[in-house]
């Protein structure tokens, strides 16, 4: 009495096998495209008498998707300017060498040459965290 319309129930059965398969499809695609990436970061220190250079640099390497599509490597890196002598800096000493429109840092940021790292835990007077907080560690150029 109530299976008066047996195509729809075979339909409906088939729409919802069909959407499960796309759904694990879907899955297993974004699974295997961020299984693949690797990210590493580190960060160079020129000390002067006067202030200290910190070049942040973040890299991610694996499938990565951007507007046109993916991409096998990005980068993102950035220069702060601390002035004195440090170790600690709070975010009105520090300025982003790169931008001159950039607007005033507040939080702190500790280079530790002992254990060749640096602390970044800066905001900005909105109160929006900075893009490259973390901790680093100092590479060595030759």
């Amino acid at each position: 009495m109530f299976n008066t319309v047996p195509w729809l129930h075979e339909n409906s059965r088939f729409i919802a096998a069909t959407r499960m398969k796309s759904s694990r499809l879907f899955l297993a695609a974004l699974t295997s495209l961020l299984s693949g990436c690797v990210w590493r970061s580190g960060c160079q220190v020129v000390q002067t008498e006067s202030h200290q250079l910190v070049t942040l640099k973040f890299d991610v390497y694996g499938a990565i998707p951007t507007m046109c599509g993916l991409t096998p490597h990005s980068t993102s890196e950035t220069i702060l300017k601390a002035s004195g002598p440090g170790p600690c800096y709070s975010g009105r000493d520090i300025s982003e060498d790169q931008r001159a429109h950039s607007k005033p840092l507040g939080g702190t940021m500790i280079i530790d040459h002992a254990r060749n790292s640096v602390n970044v835990n800066l905001t900005y007077s909105t109160g929006q965290p900075y893009s490259m907080n973390g901790n680093y560690r100092i590479t060595t150029t030759k």
